[in-house]
């Protein structure tokens, strides 16, 4: 099976997506922060690394012998980051996370995006996978988003196999963030049964 590189392994996403690859017989090596809890990364013999996404050579180190790369860590809407936390997060660690595997000679990657990385579209409109933002963007965060993926998918340039995924809204059990507007949404719908 394939050495594979994961950042945001100790997210609500990329746990799961970690516990995934590991069932199928990959080899998984998972870049955390240094105050991340990884115990449960460690007790599937995933290969943790300890450090930052905005460190081009540290990453490119820490995926030399990967073949695949899967981009999940990110800076979710929420109701305290500023604009430039979104764009730091998204966009500059994005760019140095693809320069790395780049460099380290990654020839697939996956990176998440979102669902609001496509803009604002009129009501009624089908939106394909190459649609372009229309009418701007809700918030900050779609504009990273967008941003972020925007860079992800200009390594296909460079011969990198890149996908980028648009999830609409994920939620579960387990999820320590989960963001204000679907934490009223909820509570209103079970209010009103």
């Amino acid at each position: 099976m394939a050495r594979v590189f994961v950042t945001g392994g100790t997210g609500f996403v990329g746990r799961r997506l970690a516990d995934m690859l590991v069932e199928q017989g990959h080899a998984v090596t998972a870049i955390a922060r240094d105050t991340s809890d990884t115990e449960h990364l460690e007790s599937l013999d995933i290969k943790v690394v300890r450090g930052e996404l905005y460190d081009v050579d540290f990453l490119a180190d820490a995926m030399e012998g990967c073949e695949q790369l899967h981009h999940v860590a990110s800076l979710v809407d929420n109701d305290w980051a500023r604009p430039e936390d979104y764009y730091r997060s998204n966009v500059t660690a994005t760019r140095a996370v693809f320069q790395a595997g780049r460099r380290a000679g990654i020839s697939r990657a996956v990176y998440t995006s979102s669902i609001t990385a496509f803009g604002i579209h009129p009501k009624g409109t089908v939106v394909a996978e190459d649609a372009q933002p229309r009418y701007g963007f809700v918030h900050p965060y779609g504009h990273s988003k967008y941003l972020g993926e925007l860079e992800a998918l200009s390594f296909a340039e460079t011969g990198m196999y890149v996908t980028a995924i648009n999830p609409p809204l994920i939620y579960g059990a387990g999820d320590r963030n989960l963001n204000p507007p679907v934490k009223r949404f909820i509570l209103k719908v079970s209010w009103t049964r």
